[in-house]
């Protein structure tokens, strides 16, 4: 159980003893909030929270979503910790045998001006991380996706899966996000733009770029396609038609 799994939920905890019963989604944070992993971790956990409040409701009905919690081994960010308030989530960390209610610490990264996360520091932290963690150039270019899509090309090897093969089952958080992060900040430090959160969309974290910003690019999404399709859902072929959008516009 970690931040690092989207499509699944942790722990579902029923009470009551009539029909609707009660719902408690929790999701389990066990990997602690060390530094070098607090842009990663954050940017899982409003992926992973931003399904559970989709599935809270579509499982429970209309006008009973389940409640939300987070179960952590250390204190979180405190920009996240407001995030997560803002939303009705409520954290929780683990104390000896016991839960107790999260207080929070200093997050390493600017907040958004409301106390909640700000996005852009964050995905340039995880898109440096990848390019550390595979060997990728920084910064990133256009160049560099192909490289990028071998990384994805080698875990879904990694995981058994040929080139054609269909993987709808194959998932991967971290590398979803850190890759995710990578492309999009090719994006963003070529055509300018700013992270946005859409919770409307399957993976929420949105690149708006070009004139005005009117060009949205969901590369993390993306790269969870990639995953579970293959090739032909290359990360360097969106980057490639999204510069012929950009600057032919």
């Amino acid at each position: 159980m970690s931040l690092d799994s989207f499509h699944h939920i942790d722990l579902i905890v029923e009470s009551g003893d009539d029909p609707p019963l009660a719902r408690r989604f929790i999701a389990v944070n066990h990997r602690g909030w060390l530094p070098e992993d607090e842009a990663l971790l954050t940017l899982q956990a409003i992926i992973k929270f931003t399904t559970y409040l989709r599935r809270a409701a579509d499982q429970v009905g209309p006008g009973q979503p389940a409640s939300l919690e987070l179960v952590t081994v250390e204190e979180p960010p405190d920009t996240l910790l407001r995030w997560l308030s803002d939303r009705g989530i409520e954290c929780t960390t683990i104390v000896g045998d016991a839960r107790a209610p999260s207080v929070g610490r200093p997050s390493g990264y600017a907040d958004d001006g409301h106390g909640r996360p700000a996005l852009d520091p964050l995905v340039e932290a995880s898109a440096r991380c990848c390019a550390e963690e595979h060997d990728l150039p920084w910064p990133p270019t256009p160049a560099s996706m192909a490289a990028l899509d071998a990384v994805i090309d080698a875990r879904r090897a990694e995981a058994g899966f040929g080139p054609a093969d269909e993987s709808p089952d194959l998932e991967d958080g971290e590398l979803l996000v850190l890759a995710g992060s990578y492309a999009g900040e090719c994006a963003r430090l070529r055509w300018g733009g700013s992270w946005r959160y859409e919770p409307q969309q399957g993976t929420p974290l949105v690149l708006a770029t070009g004139a005005g910003e009117g060009v949205k690019v969901n590369f993390h999404g993306k790269v969870d396609k990639y995953l579970c399709h293959g090739p032909d859902d290359s990360v360097a072929a969106l980057v490639a038609a999204l510069a012929q959008h950009v600057e032919e516009a």
